[in-house]
């Protein structure tokens, strides 16, 4: 074949790749994403994107643009916080490095030299959006930002976040530095499910104590406006960049519901964050039919040392609906005839679905509480026919 023969087939070969570009990840593929009633207006939004996910099961009841990567500015800081959390000490010293002492942006006003224990620095870091805080951290637990923003990055995926990379721990601006409206509910999820994360982002006001050269205290306070003015709300991380815009990750709670929302490059974040919160809050509700480890029946089982096996959820039974389908709420089992032995503890044998109408809500997997051997012929000899033997022997019969 000619060179020019060659050259056309590979602009032929191209030409598919060129038309039909990849589909983008769409808030459509948000697996946890809830089916709304057909009437069910949305909030309209003055942001660039925005997520709304209950806390418990982790359903979006909201998602805009929730896919799209974004500067995630400060809430960057939250996997700062995480990583801190889980693998250092709170009492330990941190001292401030000359690179953590010149960060511009959202200080606390660290100077090189000085020391701060690590839970210090990290009120530090969620209230006052300190960057200073968030290098002289990473540099603590990792030894350089580079290694610790990769632990960041490794966590974020471990969550599920996996549109999500960190270049730093504070959020400046970076190439390679992103996360999504989606993956930033997740990463917020979790860090709410740790006490200590939860009462930092809750707290209005703290006292700090710098420990060298010389101890002295002063005060940090939240950037969060919601914080104590919105009914309910227990705390939250604020973001700002000319990039990302004004950004805000927060968690409130009522009637036992809590939600998560994240607004991203936002108009007036408080005002959207409001009328996020105060959407899901009207219209969801969160309903329970169990929790992980409670009984659900038995089975038979065939050939096993015991005739029946206990079923037990897996998993807490528990879902977010619309409230107009409360009415509509009802359970669906399905589960094996027979079990056949040998059954494992822990085996699958059966799910129970909560419906909304037509709807599934939720799914638990229900498993076998204890295992089940199977009835071999010695253990039917001993169980059995000896004890059969010891009769007749006593009875004068053998």
């Amino acid at each position: 074949m000619s060179s020019l023969g060659r050259f056309l087939v590979i602009c032929l070969l191209l030409v598919p790749c060129l038309a039909w570009p990849a589909r983008a990840y769409g808030d459509d593929d948000i697996p946890t994403l809830v089916e709304l009633p057909e009437a069910q207006e949305q909030p309209e939004l003055d942001c660039r994107a925005a997520v709304l996910m209950e806390w418990s099961t982790g359903s979006v009841l909201y998602a805009r643009r929730a896919a799209e990567r974004r500067d995630p500015a400060s809430l960057t800081k939250v996997m700062t916080a995480v990583v801190a959390l889980e693998r250092g000490s709170l009492p330990e010293p941190v001292r401030v490095s000359r690179n953590a002492a010149w960060m511009p942006g959202s200080v606390m006003g660290l100077q090189e030299g000085e020391e701060y224990s690590l839970r210090d620095l990290l009120f530090g870091l969620l209230l006052e959006s300190g960057n200073d805080a968030a290098v002289a951290i990473a540099e603590h637990i990792s030894g350089d930002e580079v290694e610790f923003a990769r632990l960041m990055t490794e966590k974020a995926h471990r969550l599920g976040a996996l549109s999500t990379q960190f270049r730093n721990a504070h959020g400046l601006t970076e190439p390679g530095h992103y996360s999504t409206a989606y993956d930033l509910a997740l990463i917020f999820r979790y860090a709410m499910s740790l006490p200590l994360f939860a009462e930092m982002v809750g707290t209005i006001e703290k006292e700090v104590t710098r420990l060298a050269p010389s101890s002295t205290g002063g005060a940090v306070y939240n950037t969060n406006r919601l914080l104590g003015v919105y009914p309910g709300m227990e705390g939250g991380k604020t973001g700002t960049t000319a990039a990302a815009g004004a950004c805000l990750a927060t968690s409130a709670v009522r009637d036992g519901m809590r939600l998560i929302s994240v607004v991203l490059d936002a108009g007036d974040r408080w005002a959207e964050t409001r009328r996020l919160l105060n959407w899901g809050f009207d219209n969801f509700t969160v309903i329970r039919r169990g929790r992980a480890g409670d009984y659900y029946g038995s089975i038979p089982v065939a050939g096993g040392v015991s005739r029946r096996v206990d079923l037990i959820l897996s998993g807490d039974l528990v879902a977010v609906i619309h409230r107009s389908e409360l009415e509509r709420v009802r359970l669906h089992a399905e589960v094996a005839r027979m079990a056949v032995s040998p059954v494992r503890k822990g085996q699958p044998l059966g799910k129970v679905i909560i419906l909304a109408g037509e709807r599934q809500a939720a799914e638990v997997i229900l498993v076998a509480r204890e295992a089940v051997p199977r009835a071999t012929p010695f253990w039917l000899f001993w169980k059995y026919l000896l004890p059969a033997l010891r009769r007749l022997h006593a009875a004068g019969l053998t």
